[in-house]
C-alpha cells in the first residue's frame, strides 16, 4: 500500500495533467492568439446570415422549379412517344 507522500505525489501529478487538459480545452474554445471555437461560430453565423439575406433578395427559386418541371415534362414526353 502506498504511503501518504506517494499518494500525495500521485494526486499532484494527476492534478497537473488535469490542469493542462483544462487549459487546452480553454484555448480551443476561446483561442490563444488565434480564432477559437467561439470566434469560428460567430463567423459561421455571420456567413449564414449573409447567405440567408442574399437568398431572400434573389427570390428566383420558384422560377427554377417551373423551368425544371418543364424540362422534365419535355424529356418524359419525348421518352414516351
Amino acid at each position: 500500500m502506498p504511503t501518504l507522500p506517494e499518494r500525495m505525489s500521485s494526486m499532484e501529478n494527476q492534478m497537473v495533467e488535469n490542469n493542462k487538459t483544462t487549459w487546452r480545452i480553454h484555448e480551443a474554445i476561446y483561442g490563444n492568439g488565434k480564432p477559437g471555437l467561439v470566434t469560428e461560430i460567430r463567423l459561421l453565423r455571420q456567413s449564414v446570415d449573409l447567405h440567408i439575406a442574399a437568398h431572400r433578395e434573389r427570390r428566383v427559386d420558384w422560377k427554377w422549379l417551373i423551368t425544371s418541371g418543364i424540362a422534365v415534362a419535355a424529356i418524359a414526353g419525348a421518352f414516351f412517344r
